[in-house]
């Protein structure tokens, strides 16, 4: 907020005049002291114009920002792009405009936005001004439960039933956001802060996702290279159920996959991941036991080093992967890795094997 005086020469009066430039909910007091928070994305932070006070002095306003990590518009679906030192606004109305954050700020109060006032006679720079740091406010939490290719480059498992090979995933450990295989899968984007919107429990709405990949078995005797100990082209290619080659395919249900929020405060949220899963081409007695139970809490109290902390416990078949996508990139949390730990898919028969999450898996968050 800013007071100035408008001398007017001709007619020997002066006028005490007013321009304020606030923040939403935002008091007075704090609009330069690391109290404004943009989150990137959808989550737009409203700006208020003042009406001029007194209103008789009329004139514009214009907004000056020089940062490239932030766009304003006047309307709250993204339209009308305000031009920093450009665009005008009358100064006898309240206006509200719309900040958005584009990139995640360096440093705390790096980005700043000023006021300037002016008329036919009279121009007042600098009038007031608000300093805040743009911060990535959503974390998509992405847990991938996979059957890795065996160390000798085997791109399938037998459970004990002769002759049939049920086909993996046929890689590695794989940070890519889409695209790599899975037998299940489970996501959502986590909200750490409380004033971001269209969220419930720390969930962003619409977000969470359980799938389930597609399960192949094989004639063995028709279906792999017994030199290379591998599933053969035309065998991975093949569409018609029966022998030769593919066998069967079929989905496991998602019905016991399960998601929930849990808000710890106003900048912590807490994500559980956990359910049991099949293959559905086995007999029940046959099928590995495939249980996980994982919480994941994502604690934004340090806007700019954002931390996770991952606890829970999985079978020891078949290998599980976690990471963090943020616009920082992403961070790996916990990968787990069957083979290297020396389980097999019948390590769940009859009793499942459980592997715990180890002590201390936490960190920050790129």
């Amino acid at each position: 907020m800013s007071y100035f005086q408008i001398f007017n020469f001709q007619e020997l009066v002066i006028i005490s005049t007013k321009v304020d430039l606030d923040i939403d909910s935002v008091d007075e007091s704090d609009e330069e002291a690391n109290n404004f928070v943009c989150a990137l994305g959808d989550n737009l932070t409203p700006i208020h114009l003042r009406q001029i006070e007194p209103v008789s002095a009329g004139g514009k306003y214009k907004l000056i920002f020089t940062s490239s990590k932030i766009a304003i518009w006047e309307n709250s679906n993204k339209t009308g792009p305000v031009a920093s030192n450009s665009t005008e606004f009358d100064a006898d109305v309240q206006t509200t405009l719309y900040v958005e954050g584009l990139q995640k700020s360096d440093d705390f109060d790096e980005e700043e936005i000023s006021i300037t006032w002016f008329n036919n006679t009279a121009t007042c720079d600098d009038a007031d001004r608000v300093r805040f740091t743009v911060i990535d406010g959503e974390f998509d939490v992405v847990l991938r439960i996979f059957i890795p290719r065996h160390p000798t480059g085997r791109d399938y498992v037998e459970i004990p039933i002769a002759g049939i090979a049920f086909g993996g995933d046929d890689r590695t450990f794989s940070t890519n956001r889409f695209g790599p295989s899975f037998r299940s899968l489970q996501e959502s984007r986590a909200v750490p802060y409380d004033f971001v919107l269209d969220q419930t429990n720390g969930i962003k709405n619409g977000s969470a996702l359980n799938e389930n990949g597609i399960s192949r078995s094989y004639d063995k005797a028709t279906s792999v290279d017994p030199i290379t100990d591998r599933l053969t082209d035309s065998a991975k290619a093949d569409t018609i159920p029966g022998v030769p080659e593919m066998i069967a395919e079929d989905l496991a249900t998602t019905a016991d996959m399960n998601i929930l929020g849990l808000r710890l405060d106003d900048k912590r949220v807490q994500i559980k991941y956990f359910g049991f899963s099949t293959m559905p081409l086995l007999p029940a007695f046959l099928t590995p036991d495939i249980d996980w139970d994982f919480c994941i809490e994502i604690d934004g109290s340090d806007f700019l080093h954002p931390k996770y902390k991952l606890t829970g416990s999985h079978d020891g078949f078949p290998g599980y992967e976690i990471y963090v996508y943020s616009a920082g990139g992403v961070t790996t949390v916990y990968q787990y890795d069957p083979w290297a730990n020396g389980f097999t898919p019948d390590t769940g028969l009859p009793a499942p094997k459980n592997i715990f999450v180890p002590s201390g898996t936490e960190g920050n968050i790129q």
